[in-house]
């Protein structure tokens, strides 16, 4: 019976992490694509563009504007500055599986080469790259909790 009860434990706990971290899977043409029409279309210290996919949401902080939306599964939150109307801030997420070297073409396109790569534990399943933009500026695309995450933003 214990037998049996350890087998059950064992599978559910692999069904859960093969399910809850998909393996081989590769981001649509569709995302590769997006993360490049976001990356063209909202730029930091430029002012915000007027695209379809962002709305208006209620602000973190005085003296700032937030707008989110989404566009082929990345969640989008643009920070923009309320005197200027430039954008301060870019953060991106698509949950799912690890398809940063997919991404990553579209970045080393745009700012080159990363300038530092991390990578935790395979327990933790994390890994990043990161690009030095600008003073007190930083560019970053990482995985994390079954999530890809690029932000783009002031330190």
């Amino acid at each position: 019976m214990r037998r049996t009860i350890r087998l059950l434990v064992v599978v559910a706990v692999l069904s859960m992490t093969f399910l809850s971290n998909p393996i081989n899977s590769s981001a649509s043409p569709g995302e590769v694509s997006a993360l490049a029409q976001i990356t063209k279309e909202i730029q930091i210290d430029k002012p915000r563009p007027a695209v379809s996919y962002l709305q208006a949401a209620s602000p973190w902080n005085n003296g700032e504007l937030r707008y989110e939306g989404k566009l082929n599964n990345w969640i989008v939150t643009v920070l923009v500055n309320e005197e200027t109307g430039n954008v301060t801030s870019l953060h991106l997420k698509k949950p799912g599986a690890d398809n940063l070297e997919e991404f990553l073409t579209v970045l080393v396109e745009k700012y080159g080469q990363a300038k530092y790569r991390e990578s935790a534990p395979d327990a933790i399943k994390s890994r990043s790259y990161g690009w030095v933009t600008g003073e007190a500026r930083n560019t970053s695309l990482w995985y994390q909790f079954n999530t890809v995450f690029f932000t783009d933003s002031y330190i």
